[in-house]
């Protein structure tokens, strides 16, 4: 169905070539030798690794075998890309690189692609909209920003990331109102600030707990 696939283990075939793999589907679907070795070529252009195709699979770091499959799956031009959690295996600032270079190869492409992760940040990293699941069923889609900015549930704005859900008791307790009709509201991070007791408009809140996290902390206070 001209569909192409990116495994999150890369399923890269360990008796093939760097080239021999990415021209697997041309070879699939017919395609000349000729053929295969320019499509291979011009695949491996896409994802940075021009003159990889004599390598071996054993001689790539975690991140070229990621290229190696992308570019695999690309090769054949299929009308529509499915990766399932591609990005998965790997560590932190690979996966963050990737995902940004993972965008741009599809952008370039024009091909339609379905990127499955439970990964907040390379979601909105590689995706213009954003569709969330749970237990098979779709409970909110739409644009990227405005999923973020409106989740559709308590689920939804657990699973984005947002820490802060307060009912309208909670609000009111902050000094807030709720908006007509809310069962629960999210304070975003950056909307809320730890500052004196004494200053104007504060709320007294007993800290409980601090969790260093590197560019910022985890602050857990009792209103």
């Amino acid at each position: 169905r001209d569909f192409g696939l990116m495994f999150q283990d890369h399923a890269l075939f360990p008796h093939r070539t760097v080239g021999e793999n990415v021209a697997f589907g041309l070879r699939a679907a017919g395609a000349s030798k000729a053929e295969q070795r320019r499509g291979a070529a011009d695949a491996l252009v896409r994802v940075g690794l021009e003159g990889y195709a004599e390598r071996t699979v054993d001689t790539l770091s975690g991140g070229e075998a990621q290229r190696v499959a992308l570019a695999r799956a690309l090769a054949p031009r299929p009308r529509l890309l499915m990766l399932d959690e591609p990005l998965g295996s790997l560590d932190r600032v690979l996966r963050d690189d990737l995902a940004e270079e993972l965008r741009a190869v599809l952008d370039g492409s024009g091909v339609t692609a379905i990127h499955v992760t439970h990964d907040q940040e390379e979601a909105y990293a590689v995706a213009d909209r954003i569709v969330v699941m749970r237990e098979g069923r779709i409970v909110q889609d739409g644009p990227a920003a405005e999923v973020w900015a409106r989740p559709a549930s308590r689920f939804v704005a657990r699973f984005l990331g947002h820490a802060n859900i307060v009912g309208p008791d909670g609000l009111r307790r902050l000094g807030l109102d709720p908006p007509p009709g809310a069962v629960a509201c999210v304070l975003r991070e950056a909307a809320l600030a730890l500052t004196s007791p004494d200053a104007p408009g504060a709320r007294r809140a007993r800290v409980v707990d601090v969790r260093f996290r590197g560019a910022t902390s985890r602050v857990v206070v009792a209103v």
